[in-house]
């Protein structure tokens, strides 16, 4: 490429001297030590006190410690699959995942899950918990946690793989553990009224992309640890040079 200066002498720009300013935002294993501090293994079952860790290493051998690269790739792919590709939907949901993992040590509830039975909840038998033992059975699995009967047959029909009567299955894969939460991010998030967002969080961060306790709300129904969640999603976008 030639161009004529002021003086009419003609300048010169080599190709290898042209920059692509345009800005990555790639999720890898170095970038998540580096905004959350979470170095060494991850996926230990730690948090719930040495039965559930003990537990968790015993019916969770494929989890259990996985390889770290393995399991940034994974989530990569399912990103890219479920068109959660913006930054900020990116940040948000890295974010997220980190607090309701514990900090990625669970794929799985810590709690028992009996607060989930229809005895115990006023809102089992509308979710599909209609039997005493489907609140166990159906507790949070998966990064984002996904509860109640009606959501593991939903995401069951989705797949067209029977979560339903194989429910540990979210927990006990990795790939299944991602996919699910990303799934529960675009159709099941728990605000469908607001910006029409019909489940989807991408739409609620696409109108307001700095607002964690509303996509808190969408993923958990509250506040519950907004603190680390904003906490964890400030670290990203400053590490981003997000506005």
């Amino acid at each position: 490429m030639s161009n004529l200066s002021l003086d009419g002498k003609a300048w010169f720009l080599h190709p290898v001297g042209i920059t692509n300013f345009t800005k990555d935002y790639n999720i890898t294993v170095s970038f998540i030590e580096k905004v959350t501090g979470k170095v060494g293994t991850w996926f230990n079952g730690k948090g719930a006190g040495k039965k559930f860790g003990n537990e968790f290493k015993l019916k969770n051998p494929n989890i259990y410690q996985l390889d770290k690269e393995f399991f940034v790739s994974l989530m990569n792919n399912s990103l890219e699959e479920y068109n959660i590709i913006g930054e900020y939907h990116k940040a948000h949901f890295l974010a997220q995942c980190f607090h309701e993992s514990a900090s990625f040590e669970s794929t799985l509830e810590f709690a028992s899950g009996n607060g989930y039975d229809p005895d115990r909840h006023p809102d089992a038998i509308k979710n599909g918990n209609t039997t005493i033992g489907d609140g166990p059975k159906y507790k949070g699995r998966g990064l984002i946690q996904l509860t109640w009967k009606n959501n593991y047959r939903e995401y069951s029909s989705y797949k067209e793989i029977d979560f339903v009567s194989n429910p540990e299955l979210l927990a006990q894969n990795m790939k299944y553990a991602i996919d699910v939460s990303c799934w529960f991010w675009r159709y099941r998030g728990g605000i469908y009224k607001k910006y029409n967002a019909r489940g989807d969080i991408n739409i609620l961060i696409d109108n307001e992309k700095n607002n964690v306790a509303l996509v808190t709300k969408a993923i958990n129904g509250g506040k519950n640890g907004l603190d680390h969640r904003i906490e964890i999603f400030e670290a990203i976008k400053k590490e981003w040079g997000l506005e």
